[in-house]
């Protein structure tokens, strides 16, 4: 609760070193339109690993399911890319663990993560500078709770970690208790990119609040408890908020929200 409470009032409700969260400017002056909240490129590179470029009739089965992708020098082109929407690339037939977590690495201005059980990429553009001062801030706050209580570590989304049931997950802020931190850290080899194991907890930063984020970000929180992550938090600066999912016994979770009006009252109670 400690915690909780720290990010709401850090990262959603009060300025934090001058920052207030994303688009704040249009917030003020009651404009929030569609080109404030996301940019959209004419098209994204994603590039693929030589050993898949090379592998007869990948890239054609990437174009069959996945109509806009157009193919390139290095791999292939998404077009209508916009910042706040993940694009999902299906997948005809499941990826090599191996070739998933290369072609994670050489995407090094991308987001790529894979859901090994529907088989689909998921591939996100970078984030504004207020989204990321915001993801720096709640970053800053659970390492900071994570070293007073002397719990475990804390990492970003640059650190991705392969799931028990194969999906390659980049949270924007992960904590794993120094048990489990050990315990992958003793499993990796020189073929392995990322901790195979699975965090305790996690929290994803809503950066553009458009309906299709919050449904993309809902569906992942339940792909994480899925995969036994216990402890799951949204934060939505857009909307002064922040959904929990907590896994409970039998493969359940709950979720639950609290908002800016709702913890002023709980506070002042």
């Amino acid at each position: 609760m400690m915690l909780l409470t720290r990010l709401m009032v850090c990262c959603c409700f009060s300025s934090v070193g001058g920052f207030v969260g994303p688009h704040e400017g249009f917030r003020k002056s009651g404009r929030r339109t569609a080109a404030a909240r996301a940019s959209t490129l004419e098209f994204q590179t994603l590039e693929l690993p030589p050993r898949l470029v090379g592998k007869h009739g990948f890239v054609e089965e990437l174009q069959k399911e996945n109509p806009n992708l157009r193919p390139s020098d290095h791999g292939v082109d998404i077009h209508d890319f916009s910042e706040g929407r993940g694009v999902r690339i299906q997948l005809e037939k499941p990826l090599e663990q191996d070739d998933v977590e290369e072609l994670c690495l050489v995407n090094e201005f991308l987001k790529v993560e894979y859901w090994a059980e529907c088989r689909q990429l998921v591939v996100m553009m970078p984030t504004n500078s207020p989204t990321g001062a915001c993801r720096g801030e709640l970053l800053r706050q659970v390492a900071n709770w994570a070293a007073d209580t002397e719990l475990g570590a804390v990492g970003d989304s640059s650190g991705a970690f392969t799931f028990p049931g194969g999906s390659i997950l980049a949270p924007d802020v992960s904590f794993l208790s120094f048990d489990r931190l050990d315990q992958a850290a003793s499993e990796m080899t020189s073929e392995t990119a990322f901790y195979r194991t699975t965090p305790q907890f996690v929290i994803e930063l809503l950066s553009s609040g458009t309906a299709k984020e919050r449904s993309d970000v809902a569906e992942k929180m339940t792909g994480y408890m899925r995969e036994g992550v216990d402890l799951g938090w949204v934060v939505d600066p857009f909307n002064k908020s922040v959904t929990i999912y907590r896994r409970k016994r039998g493969g359940r979770y709950e979720v639950r929200s609290f908002s800016s009006s709702c913890w002023n009252r709980h506070a002042s109670a």
